[in-house]
């Protein structure tokens, strides 16, 4: 594998899954010529034996072996090819896949657990976020506001990958996310995430959307920790009710999600996201889908988690909720950063126009 890194460098640039694939390809490409050459061998031996054969017979059996060949070669020429392509584009700065240059990380005691430097994400022609940079600190509450399609959202769901950033740095508990190389799935286990639609899985009950992922990810890790299945299943169930007594849903454990409502929903995400024991949680747009009068219902809960020292970075529209539960605000606008400040100041005294125009008119 080294010697292939050293021949095609950037084509292992996508990471690990793209190395995976790359030795997938080449190998099942070895099998199946090893396979043609089973019928090929065959069909060549009365040859060899001094039978004379069908001359259309050899005729395809030569054909068949040349394009197995050739076909072997091409798919090798092109993920060359590729290889050589993406070197180019990523040196002359055309393609970014995550950083091309060392990034310099803050090993210190006070260190900001999420670290944004230079974050940017295209769609194609569209460009969403132009060259973001902030620090989240442990126990910060940051609530990111403004107007539709600012790139609220599309910052928050970069903050753990589920967008991959165009370019820039994103370094998590010391660690650059954004990076290809890096095993995403890993560092996601400490970030919780709460979406706007509640993404519960209909197919489960409450109680085993709740203890679904610790239990998957953590079973190995309880194993070598002489813990049996049962023990370890156990022991998640009891946290996923202890989690649901804590919102008032533990009498719904049993029950599906197409039988909650809304703010039901939005409280059962919440108490899934907080069973991993998150590092930071991320609120995108929490209430949105909710009627009016389930609104409360969640922001109390969220209320709650921040007040016991969660670090929070919270997408939302609620004005109230954000100056009330924020320790700094970030107002987004046309994909940058136009102004920051803790509640009091960006809410009672905004030095942007564009953040004075925003507040205008929602408040």
């Amino acid at each position: 594998m080294k010697f292939l890194k050293k021949i095609l460098p950037d084509a292992f640039v996508v990471g690990k899954k793209g190395t995976k694939l790359f030795v997938i390809t080449l190998l099942s490409y070895v099998l199946l010529g090893l396979l043609a050459a089973v019928p090929v061998v065959i069909g060549y031996m009365p040859l060899f034996a001094g039978i004379v054969l069908n001359i259309k017979a050899v005729i395809i059996i030569g054909i068949v072996t040349l394009l197995i060949a050739a076909n072997a070669g091409l798919a090798l020429l092109a993920y060359t090819t590729t290889g050589m392509v993406l070197s180019i584009l990523r040196y002359t700065g055309k393609v970014t896949y995550g950083n091309s240059a060392p990034v310099e990380i803050d090993y210190s005691d006070d260190a900001p657990i999420i670290s944004v430097r230079g974050l940017q994400k295209s769609f194609g022609k569209n460009v969403v976020l132009k060259d973001i940079t902030t620090d989240i600190h442990i126990g910060e509450k940051v609530v990111v506001l403004g107007p539709s399609g600012s790139g609220k959202s599309t910052f928050l769901r970069c903050l753990n990958c589920l967008e991959d950033p165009t370019g820039g740095s994103i370094i998590f508990d010391y660690v650059d996310i954004a990076d290809a190389n890096v095993n995403i799935n890993k560092h996601r286990q400490k970030i919780g995430m709460v979406f706007q639609q509640f993404n519960l899985f209909n197919n489960k009950t409450v109680l085993q959307n709740v203890m679904l992922a610790p239990y998957t990810i953590y079973k190995k890790k309880a194993k070598g920790e002489g813990k049996s299945a049962k023990q370890f299943k156990e022991e998640c169930r009891q946290n996923a009710l202890a989690l649901l007594r804590r919102i008032g849903l533990e009498d719904k454990a049993d029950a599906y999600p197409s039988t909650l409502s809304g703010g039901q929903k939005q409280r059962v995400a919440i108490i899934r996201a907080l069973a991993m024991n998150p590092k930071v949680m991320l609120f995108d747009e929490p209430t949105s889908a909710l009627d009016p009068e389930m609104v409360g219902e969640v922001l109390s809960l969220i209320k709650q988690v921040a007040d016991e020292g969660m670090t929070m970075v919270i997408v939302t529209h609620e004005m109230g909720f954000a100056r009330e539960v924020g320790t700094r605000i970030l107002f987004m606008d046309e994909g940058v950063i136009a102004e920051e400040g803790t509640p009091s100041e960006v809410f009672d005294n905004p030095k942007n126009p564009r953040t004075k125009q925003f507040f205008n008119a929602v408040l």
